[in-house]
């Protein structure tokens, strides 16, 4: 498993947290029998991007996500309050 080790060397595109949750998806696909996972994020690492390929791998993703992260979501979204 990737874990932070400070500033990178190669500067990647893709955002830290997209990073992080992808080689986690990556890890459990290469190592589960089954396909029942379910995914819990913290504000900080939930996006739209991992939410889209942890679908897309019948995975559920459950977490609260920044109006920033969202990908246009927040206009359907129901308030905060």
């Amino acid at each position: 498993m990737i874990t932070s080790q400070g500033k990178e060397i190669h500067s990647s595109k893709v955002p830290f947290s997209t990073r992080v949750i992808s080689n986690i998806v990556d890890i459990i696909q290469e190592n589960s029998n089954t396909t029942r996972h379910t995914l819990y994020f913290d504000n900080f690492f939930n996006n739209y991007e991992p939410l889209v390929k942890s679908s897309g791998l019948k995975m559920r993703a459950i977490g609260t996500i920044r109006p920033c992260r969202s990908n246009g979501a927040d206009a359907v979204m129901l308030p905060d309050k």
